[in-house]
């Protein structure tokens, strides 16, 4: 190897995404400040090296919180124009309290909305199997919290496009046991076009547990 071929090999650039090197040569590795990507030239074009992130692609943890007895509880400042889609997982502990189906609504600027959610939901049970279909809800339901037992249960859902003012649409599922096992899968979908920040979990019941919330990489 040549001494400018051995430079060439170990040549970097700092740049942004609308100032990539013009001529890029095959191998060359650039860093963008405005994306905090590493990208290498392939011969044809750019490719991702790797991120900033722990995982390039995947899911990236937002926030993770315990909440302990409470009905409701707040997540703001969870979404933004960093990801497009996002996955909540929430994990019960304790219901200590009577409740019916839990629900989530969407915020903004700390305040939720509380109209206009649509879904259909299919629910398993120890009674049966039974179809739900409703429109213009308080919110979108996507647990079951009928016992005032320790309850352990679960559920998980994904939030496409909550941060652009478009219709936001969900889809995820549920399950607990308590005398028998309880399962649901719901989908629906939120009617106004507004961007949205976070949400909020709404019940009757007075519950703990923990709730993390995963971006969905790009």
């Amino acid at each position: 190897m040549g001494i400018s071929q051995g430079i060439d090999s170990v040549r970097t650039g700092v740049c942004t995404s609308s100032s990539r090197p013009a001529s890029p040569y095959d191998g060359q590795v650039i860093y963008e400040t405005d994306t905090d990507k590493t990208l290498v030239y392939n011969g044809t074009g750019w490719v991702f090296l790797s991120t900033s992130r722990a995982n390039p692609v995947g899911l990236d943890l937002i926030s993770r919180t315990t909440f302990t007895s409470t009905s409701t509880w707040a997540l703001d400042s969870i979404f933004s124009s960093t990801y497009d889609n996002y996955r909540i997982d929430i994990n019960y502990t304790a219901i200590t309290s009577t409740a019916n189906y839990a629900g989530f609504q969407l915020r903004v600027g700390g305040t939720a909305s509380t109209s206009g959610y649509n879904y259909a939901m299919i629910e398993s049970n120890n009674a049966g199997t039974t179809n739900r279909y409703a429109t213009a809800q308080a919110s979108m339901p996507m647990m079951d919290l009928v016992s005032a037992d320790a309850v352990i249960g679960s559920s998980t859902f994904t939030v496409f496009k909550p941060n652009i003012a478009q219709v936001t649409s969900f889809t995820g599922q549920f399950m607990g046991y308590n005398v028998g096992l309880r399962g649901i899968a719901a989908h629906g979908y939120h009617s106004p076009a507004t961007s949205y920040d976070g949400i909020q979990i709404v019940n009757g019941s007075t519950a703990s547990g923990t709730v993390s919330v995963y971006g969905y990489a790009k």
